[in-house]
């Protein structure tokens, strides 16, 4: 009885083999008829939107000139390499920040809000307040440019000191994080 069980299952097995490749007349898919086709490759678009942005007015509001750094920022991307952002910051603080190291991606409109300063003001300076900027951010993109999605219903608050001096200069931007900020279109 097991000698004919036997038989029968090894003769099973060879009739589903041979409908499976009689199905398939290419075990790996591949085209085994018909003439050969050449195609023409495709030209990349480059269809960007450049920016042109200002630097920062003397006489503006801390919440402008936190988002005049913000429109600045993509500039630093495609073209000038941060230098419209960097007028943004005080001269120690653009030497240390580093906009291709990180950058946050977001979604929407950010809420720009100042709000007192309660630590000390830095040496030298006449005020200081922080602007909070809340955003909506999607993801984040490391010095790599490897995307990493964040949950997006989690609103993110990016706070910035901004320090007072005397004329000519006013507010500049002392506080920020590190890295870039984009806005997913």
């Amino acid at each position: 009885m097991r000698r004919v069980t036997r038989t029968i299952a090894a003769a099973g097995a060879a009739i589903v083999c041979c409908v499976t490749m009689t199905a398939c007349s290419s075990p790996f898919g591949l085209p085994i008829s018909g003439s050969v086709q050449t195609l023409a490759p495709v030209e990349q678009q480059t269809q960007r939107v450049y920016t042109n942005p200002q630097g920062p007015a003397d006489d503006a509001q801390p919440e402008t000139l936190v988002k005049g750094f913000y429109d600045a920022m993509p500039a630093g991307v495609q073209s000038d390499g941060y230098r419209v952002a960097r007028e943004f910051l005080t001269g120690s603080a653009s030497a240390g920040w580093n906009g291709d190291s990180s950058a946050l991606v977001y979604s929407g409109t950010p809420d720009f809000r100042r709000r007192a300063n309660t630590m000390s003001t830095p040496q030298g300076a006449e005020s200081s307040l922080i602007v909070e900027v809340q955003l909506q951010v999607v993801g984040s993109l490391d010095s790599h440019g490897v995307y990493t999605p964040t949950d997006s219903s989690t609103i993110s608050k990016v706070p910035y000191i901004l320090i007072k001096k005397k004329r000519p200069v006013a507010h500049r931007l002392v506080g920020e994080r590190r890295g870039d900020i984009h806005r997913r279109f």
